[in-house]
């Protein structure tokens, strides 16, 4: 098989799975533990903790795969423009740096709930 079609179909399924995990992550587990009309959100995180931790676990998967796309895209497209190419990889793997560390301080609300238990 061609390599630039089995990049392309790794690149694809992460994509997929990205947008699979997106939806669960953000669309569904998000909105029922930050639910910014009641007043005490940390016995909203206490109560659903394993909810929250599925929630984690699913940035985490994103995040993986987000530095496994970059790659492939870059892998992908660097014959027709190296440079173009490897701007694009270095502003996707930033912005999945900062998105790290926002996963990081999510994080740490685990630690910041046992210690209110």
């Amino acid at each position: 098989m061609n390599n630039q079609r089995i990049l392309s179909k790794i690149t694809g399924f992460s994509i997929l799975i990205m947008a699979i995990l997106a939806v669960f992550t953000f669309g569904y587990a998000s909105p029922k533990l930050f639910d910014y009309n009641q007043p005490d959100i940390a016995q909203n995180l206490t109560e659903n903790l394993n909810l929250y931790k599925f929630m984690l676990l699913g940035i985490l998967v994103i995040i993986l795969l987000d530095f496994l796309l970059s790659y492939t895209l870059y892998l992908y497209f660097k014959n027709l423009n190296n440079k173009l190419a490897l701007l694009s990889f270095y502003f996707r793997v930033s912005y999945t740096l900062l998105f790290c560390l926002s996963a990081y301080f999510l994080l740490k609300n685990i630690a910041e709930t046992n210690n209110v238990i």
